[in-house]
């Protein structure tokens, strides 16, 4: 209807007006990339639980619980690629 803007309508035109920061923020709105970061925070920190408590029951050293850790922070760029390219792809098939 054509009454005032909500205030969502107003912080989408905010935010893609500016160049730089607001625009990106605005792509990861678009691709939904909150629920890809949500999602991967909460299975890594479910693993590195499991880690926790299961590495010491099969005697691995006191490293491969940081071994996991590290693994875990190095995959999330590459899973935030994914989810990325994934929102692109959608997009494209709608």
């Amino acid at each position: 209807m054509g009454g005032r803007p909500g205030l969502y309508d107003v912080e989408l035109r905010l935010l893609s007006a500016r160049p730089g920061m607001g625009s990106l923020f605005y792509e990861f709105k678009r691709r939904q990339m909150l629920k890809a970061v949500v999602a991967y925070f909460v299975v890594a920190f479910l693993f590195a639980q499991i880690g926790i408590a299961t590495f010491p029951v099969m005697r691995l050293p006191e490293w491969a619980v940081d071994a996991l850790l590290v693994v875990l922070a190095l995959l999330f760029p590459v899973a935030m690629y994914k989810a990325w390219v994934q929102g692109d792809a959608a997009e494209e098939n709608e």
